[in-house]
C-alpha cells in the first residue's frame, strides 16, 4: 500500500493577468508622462528654463515701461492653453466622434494674431534682444526634459542635468532648424510669389504672364500647405527627434512627419489621450496648491487684526494701509506665493516636454517598429 503524497503543492499562479493583456499595447504606456513629468530632475530643469525666460523677458523694464516682455509674452501662452481648455470644454462624452475643432482653431488663431500685434507693435526692440535668447533658453530645456524623458521611458535610465542641458546646447542649432526651418521656408515662398505677383501683376500686358505663371503658385502652395499641416501636427515631436536620434535637423522633421501621415488616426487618438491627462493632473495640481495658499494664509493669520493680516492677505481695510517693515513683509510673501505659480508653471513645462517624448516613441514604435529600449544605442550621443 503507497504512502499518502504530504508534500505541499507548489502555489498556483494565474494564468492570465492584466499586464499580459496590455504589455503588448502603447496606449497604456501613454500615462506614464505624467509620472516622467513629476519627477524632481525634470521639474527642476523646467523651474530653471521658467525662471531664466522670464528674467530674461524682464530686462526689457529697463527700457519700456507697464509690463514685461516676458510678461506679455506669458500672457499670450495662456490665452493658447484657454483656447485648447475651451476646445476640450466643447467636447461631449456622448458624442466624442463630434470634435469640433473650429473653436479650437478660432481661438488660437485669434490668440496668434493679437499675440503678433502685441510683439511686432508694442515690443519691436525687446523682440530682437530679447526674444531670440528667451527663444534658445526655451529649445534648451525642452531638449533636455525630453531626452531625460525619453530615456527612462525607454531603458530606465536618467543622465545628469548638467550633461542634459551640454547636450541640448550643443544640438541646439538642430532644434532650431527642426522647430522653425519650415515656417520661415514658406514664409520665403510666400514673399517670392508676393514679390512675383507685385512685379507682373501691377503692370498691363505683363499682367497676363502673371495670370499664368499664377498655376505655378497654386502648385508650390497644394505641396506647401500639406507640409505646413504636418508641421503643425508634429510639432511636438520635433525636439524628443533630434535630441534622441541625432542632430539632423531634416531628418527629425522628416521623422515626424512621416509618422504623421503613416498613422493619422493613431496620432490623434495619442495626442488627445496625452493632452486630456496633462489636463487632469494640471488641474489637481492647481487645487492642491489653492487649497495649500489657502489653509497657510487661514492658519497664519487666525489670530491677526484685519489690518495686520493684510500683510498675508493682501487685502487692506479701506481706511488703514500698510507701513515700515510691513511693507516689507507683505513683499515677501508675495514672492512665496509666487512660488506656486512657478511650480504650476514648471510642471505644465515639464508634462509637455515628457508628454512629447512618450508621444514620439509610441509613434516611432508603431511605424518603425523600433522598440523604446533601441534608445540604449544612443546614450553616449
Amino acid at each position: 500500500m503507497s504512502k499518502p503524497d504530504t508534500s505541499v503543492p507548489a502555489p498556483r499562479h494565474p494564468d492570465l493577468t492584466l499586464a499580459d493583456l496590455t504589455s503588448a499595447l502603447l496606449w497604456p504606456r501613454l500615462f506614464d508622462a505624467a509620472r516622467l513629468a513629476m519627477r524632481p530632475e525634470r521639474m527642476l530643469l523646467a523651474l530653471a528654463t521658467v525662471v531664466t525666460v522670464g528674467l530674461i523677458g524682464s530686462v526689457s523694464l529697463l527700457w519700456h515701461d507697464g509690463l514685461s516682455f516676458g510678461q506679455e509674452i506669458g500672457i499670450l501662452t495662456t490665452g493658447w492653453v484657454e483656447s485648447i481648455l475651451a476646445w476640450l470644454d466643447s467636447l461631449s462624452l456622448a458624442r466624442p466622434w463630434e470634435l469640433n475643432l473650429g473653436v479650437l482653431v478660432a481661438g488660437m488663431a485669434a490668440t496668434r494674431e493679437a499675440g503678433w500685434s502685441l510683439v511686432i507693435h508694442g515690443f519691436p526692440v525687446s523682440t530682437i534682444i530679447l526674444g531670440l535668447p528667451m527663444l534658445a533658453v526655451a529649445l534648451v530645456g525642452w531638449g533636455a526634459i525630453s531626452r531625460s524623458a525619453a530615456f527612462e521611458f525607454g531603458i530606465g535610465t536618467v543622465e545628469p542635468g548638467p550633461v542634459l542641458v551640454a547636450k541640448a546646447i550643443k544640438r541646439l542649432p538642430s532644434l532650431v532648424g527642426a522647430a522653425f526651418g519650415l515656417p520661415v521656408l514658406v514664409g520665403v515662398v510666400a514673399l517670392g510669389m508676393g514679390m512675383v505677383g507685385w512685379l507682373l501683376l501691377g503692370l498691363p500686358v505683363v499682367n497676363i504672364l502673371g495670370a499664368v505663371l499664377f498655376g505655378a503658385a497654386l502648385l508650390a502652395a497644394l505641396v506647401l500647405v500639406p507640409l505646413w499641416a504636418a508641421w503643425c501636427l508634429g510639432f511636438p515631436m520635433l525636439a524628443p527627434a533630434v535630441m534622441c536620434e541625432g542632430p539632423d535637423a531634416f531628418e527629425a522633421l522628416q521623422r515626424a512627419m512621416a509618422y504623421i501621415f503613416a498613422k493619422p488616426l493613431r496620432y490623434l487618438v495619442y495626442s488627445v489621450i496625452l493632452l486630456a491627462l496633462g489636463v487632469v493632473m494640471v488641474t489637481i495640481l492647481m487645487l492642491l496648491l489653492t487649497g495649500a495658499d489657502a489653509l497657510a494664509t487661514g492658519a497664519a493669520t487666525m489670530f491677526l487684526e484685519p489690518a495686520t493680516a493684510a500683510i498675508v492677505t493682501g487685502s487692506t481695510p479701506s481706511d488703514t494701509e500698510l507701513t515700515g517693515s510691513a511693507v516689507a513683509a507683505a513683499r515677501i510673501i508675495v514672492i512665496w506665493k509666487g512660488a506656486m505659480g512657478l511650480i504650476l508653471s514648471a510642471f505644465i513645462v515639464s508634462y509637455a516636454a515628457s508628454a512629447s517624448s512618450v508621444l514620439y516613441l509610441a509613434m516611432r514604435s508603431l511605424v518603425d517598429g523600433q522598440d523604446p529600449g533601441d534608445l540604449a544605442s544612443e546614450i553616449t550621443r
